[in-house]
């Protein structure tokens, strides 16, 4: 085994420059080079070798006990350049893969969805992925080294031998959002034959062997974060109403971050940077000054930003301690989320849409906005005062958006809140029709038990009467603003 890393990388390009230039293709195109560029750690080495020169994948995958691994940038290097005449110029990596530190966090999948790294949807694709024997999707040779790197790093803790070969995929059954489910076998455990039943999300999956992990890469953008993290932000303030920790705003243009933070916004959030990105800026009061939080992580998971933060440092001071959280999100993200959710030490502190789309018109408001004219109006009542309602049907993706609106009102109210509101509770009853956007709905009110006897009640807007015979009454959602 060789102990001096700069031993052991030399010997490895030679490696390198020997299948490189071992084979040279046509002599006419001898003369021709192509550059090599080889990255080590903060090294770059760049070698010219011959046109035409073959590259052999199996002399290069694993050196030296396996303890480096070389890994290619681009998609399907092995099809692209085993045993291929090298006519372009190519870049590859060498790296340390022998189990020294952590690349990555494993969890188990139950786990992993507890804490929000796998959604709903995401143990149903995985069931199917995992139940389909023609199932082809790939690991990236880059994310399975680390995964295996990982899996050597518990091992050497029992058995320091153990080598990256003693490790294998046992099955892999697809990325979410850069956390990827697999299964792992080892030469050191004994997994048992006997049929297990996992059940999550009431999706039961039957199986022996190995376990169902999730393996997320630290490397990505979605985790982790810290204080020293360019995409975050930590202002010390005050709030003069003491604040509601955990209370956001999605910012994405520069006069409403002034609006919001007045002397207290940072320089560096300008009208350029907002052309390319928003912001995620919500409130953090801390029991001591001297308490200091940051975020930890964060995550997309069906259509929900869940934020993570974590006390890194407990004070002992008598004051409290306010700050302005701000996570910079790129445009991708900021189109991909409908709802926030906020953690700290663990315990949910804020569950929100977002502000865009937080409330609900009554029809008087929505007719006040120019929302709804009195031709729609008109055409409405004659649905709903003959118990009629639209012919077409309102996307699965909007009831469900209406109905997470709907608990966050209730969660809020400032007069009856229900804090323990939640989206299934509530059922859209009748939908009138979608008006230039303008999606007009019956929705019921699951937390009042309404008379059963007809209530008579009138509401008249613009002339137009509306009968009602419950305490239920109809909404309009709005999806853009009104021109």
């Amino acid at each position: 085994m060789f102990k001096s890393k700069t031993i052991k990388l030399f010997l490895m390009l030679g490696v390198i420059l020997f299948s490189l230039v071992g084979v040279v293709g046509c002599s006419n195109v001898e003369s021709e080079k192509i550059n090599v560029k080889i990255l080590y750690r903060d090294d770059i080495y760049n070698i010219e070798i011959n046109k035409g020169s073959k590259f052999y994948l199996s002399e290069m995958s694993f050196v030296l006990n396996k303890e480096d691994a070389i890994v290619l940038y681009g998609d399907n290097f092995e099809k692209k350049y085993n045993n291929e005449s090298l006519s372009r110029d190519v870049v590859f990596m060498i790296c340390d893969y022998n189990g020294t530190e952590n690349l990555g966090k494993t969890y188990t999948l139950e786990d992993a969805y507890d804490k929000n790294y796998i959604g709903d949807n995401d143990i149903n694709k995985i069931y199917n992925n995992y139940t389909n024997s023609n199932n082809n999707i790939m690991l990236e040779k880059e994310i399975e080294l680390k995964i295996l790197n990982d899996r050597l790093v518990e091992l050497k803790e029992r058995n320091n031998d153990a080598v990256l070969e003693d490790i294998s995929i046992y099955g892999y059954y697809g990325n979410y959002n850069n956390s990827y489910v697999i299964r792992l076998n080892d030469k050191y455990n004994d997994f048992a034959t006997v049929e297990k039943e996992l059940i999550i999300n009431d999706v039961i999956f039957q199986y022996s062997g190995p376990s169902f992990l999730v393996w997320i890469d630290e490397n990505e953008n979605c985790y982790p974060t810290d204080n020293n993290s360019s995409n975050a932000t930590y202002i010390e303030t005050y709030f003069e109403d003491d604040g509601v920790e955990g209370q956001f705003e999605v910012v994405k243009n520069h006069i409403d971050l002034i609006t919001l933070l007045e002397n207290d916004t940072p320089e560096k959030y300008n009208e350029d940077f907002f052309e390319d990105k928003s912001l995620l800026v919500f409130k953090i009061v801390e029991s001591s000054g001297g308490n200091k939080s940051v975020i930890e992580s964060y995550i997309i998971n069906d259509k929900t930003l869940n934020v993570y933060v974590k006390t890194k440092q407990y004070g002992d001071t008598a004051d409290m301690g306010y700050w302005w959280f701000i996570l910079e999100l790129n445009k991708e993200e900021s189109e991909n989320f409908e709802s926030i959710k906020i953690f700290k030490n663990g315990n949910e502190i804020m569950n929100g849409t977002t502000n865009e789309i937080k409330s609900f018109y009554t029809l008087q408001e929505a007719y006040r906005e120019c929302l709804l004219n009195i031709e729609v109006l008109e055409k409405i009542a004659a649905y709903h005062n003959n118990g009629q309602q639209a012919k077409d049907k309102l996307d699965i993706e909007i009831i469900n958006k209406i109905k997470e609106i709907a608990a966050y009102k209730w969660q809020n109210d400032e007069l009856t809140s229900v804090i323990n509101a939640k989206a299934e509770d509530f059922v859209i009853t009748k939908y009138y029709g979608t008006y230039n956007n303008a999606i007009v709905f019956m929705i019921n009110n699951p937390y009042f038990e309404s008379p059963a006897e007809d209530l008579g009640i009138i509401e008249t807007i613009a002339g137009i009467d509306f009968y009602y015979s419950s305490t239920d009454r109809i909404f309009v959602l709005e999806n853009i603003n009104c021109n």
